[in-house]
């Protein structure tokens, strides 16, 4: 079976688009067995038809398929999810500062260990010094 060969091929739903083994979806007015053979994903007749969101507009050259206007509840809709989108983003800015921050945080916590440690084994030192000394006095 091949896909890009410009031939119909078994498993093809019509000339190197849809079908049980090709992946590419037909265009308008090819062949198909079902819907989502076809980028419209509406397969009427086993033809590829425009779905109901597209209208076909006449023009000198010929006919070409569009979009039809968005409807106020579509817009509605897109608004919804950019708001969902916007604050998504902005939880994922929040989380990446806030590990950022932690991270700066613990490298600090470890740098000043690391400083105050020499201090603290002098302590240690000085201390058994002066009990060494306390037990012979």
């Amino acid at each position: 079976m091949e896909c890009f060969n410009f031939e119909f091929d078994v498993g093809e739903s019509d000339i190197d688009c849809g079908g049980s083994l090709c992946w590419q979806r037909c265009e308008l007015g090819m062949r198909c067995f079902i819907d989502s053979d076809c980028f419209s994903n509406t397969c009427i007749n086993n033809i590829c038809n425009p779905d109901e969101g597209y209208v076909r507009i006449l023009s000198g050259s010929g006919a070409a398929e569009t979009r039809a206007p968005v409807t106020e509840e579509e817009y509605s809709d897109l608004s919804v999810s950019l708001v969902f989108f916007a604050v998504c983003i902005g939880i994922i800015v929040l989380a990446a500062r806030y590990i950022e921050v932690s991270v700066m945080q613990a490298r600090e916590r470890a740098h000043l260990i690391d400083s105050i440690q020499p201090l603290i084994e002098m302590k240690k030192k000085n201390d058994d010094e002066h009990e060494t000394e306390n037990l012979f006095a």
